[in-house]
């Protein structure tokens, strides 16, 4: 540092004043190029690893081109779609307000292929909780299925379980309710914070004879450094339901980053959902999603429970 006398603007240029003024100080200017051992240093780092086309080290590779590095996959996924998670029930939770809203939703479903989905409406859930819900569920259930029939969707009546924590693990493994007559049972968890009997919950699951799937795991805080916990779980038989609207980026850059880096660092265990709520913000996105995304679609209810993500078509 240095005292520089004279005005504000002159010292903060690092030059000093003429004449007699306040005192100031003022930091000197950085060198334009770096020290000699610190480029000795940075070659001998460069020269232990493989050198590129120019000679340079290589870079790594983005994660857009890791996931297209890997396998096809299915060879026409598109073919037969299974949506395992959307809210259809209209006025039950936060899904259509009304049967017109719910038939639109279900309409666009099938324009953009979808052959058969699960609705998900939420349970166990505080947020949700009413009296008088499971007969709220079975009224809109029919009618729903009526709707569905007009447009040649098959649907099947399961449950957003929610996860918070509160209710022993194996009050909760008896009270969640499975995605149609499978085994497979559809866990969400908080999006601000991971509860600390979330995994016990999911493993209590599992002990029943089903198999847990993790609704859209890139919104939970919790599980953005718990490595570890999700191949804890994965290891269990757990599956990881990625959202296609955050893979195809229409709900910002981040949501997109973190849930193509699951499909990447998870590849075996991801399965994509919708999650569509309504035909505005949280609407279908099945049409937006890149061709090379569709390997993780799920085809049917059947299939999901020995899915293998990815690499379901590799294995024998």
């Amino acid at each position: 540092m240095y005292l520089l006398p004279g005005g504000p603007r002159r010292a903060a240029m690092g030059r000093a004043p003429s004449g007699a003024g306040r005192i100031y100080w003022a930091k000197p200017i950085r060198p334009r190029f770096r020290s000699r051992a610190t480029k000795q240093s940075r070659d001998k780092a460069r020269a232990g690893r493989p050198a590129g086309p120019r000679g340079r080290a290589p870079e790594r590779l983005r994660l857009d081109d890791q996931l297209e590095l890997r396998p096809a996959g299915l060879a026409d996924p598109m073919g037969s779609v299974l949506d395992l998670h959307c809210h259809l029930l209209a006025a039950v939770d936060d899904g259509p307000a009304d049967p017109a809203s719910g038939l639109a939703l279900v309409t666009e479903l099938r324009r953009q292929g979808v052959e058969s989905a699960v609705t998900t409406p939420h349970l166990l859930s505080p947020r949700f909780a009413a009296d008088g819900l499971e007969a709220m569920i079975a009224d809109a259930w029919l009618r729903l299925q009526e709707q569905a029939a007009t447009v040649g969707l098959r649907v099947f009546l399961g449950s957003e379980n929610h996860c918070s924590g509160q209710l022993d693990p194996e009050a909760f493994a008896q009270a969640a309710r499975p995605l149609g007559d499978g085994p497979c049972v559809l866990v969400e968890l908080p999006d601000d914070h991971l509860p600390g009997r979330a995994w016990a919950s999911c493993f209590a699951v599992v002990r029943r004879g089903r198999r847990p799937v993790l609704a859209h795991p890139e919104r939970c805080r919790g599980l953005r450094g718990d490595d570890d916990g999700l191949a804890a779980f994965i290891t269990s038989g757990g599956l990881l339901q990625i959202t296609a609207g955050h893979v195809a980026g229409m709900h910002g850059w981040a949501m997109r980053w973190r849930s193509r880096r699951l499909l990447a660092r998870f590849p075996h265990a991801c399965v994509l959902a919708s999650d569509a709520h309504d035909l505005c913000a949280r609407r279908p996105a099945w049409d937006k999603l890149p061709a090379k995304f569709h390997r993780w679609i799920c085809p049917d209810l059947t299939s999901l429970t020995t899915w293998r993500g990815g690499d379901d078509a590799l294995v024998p």
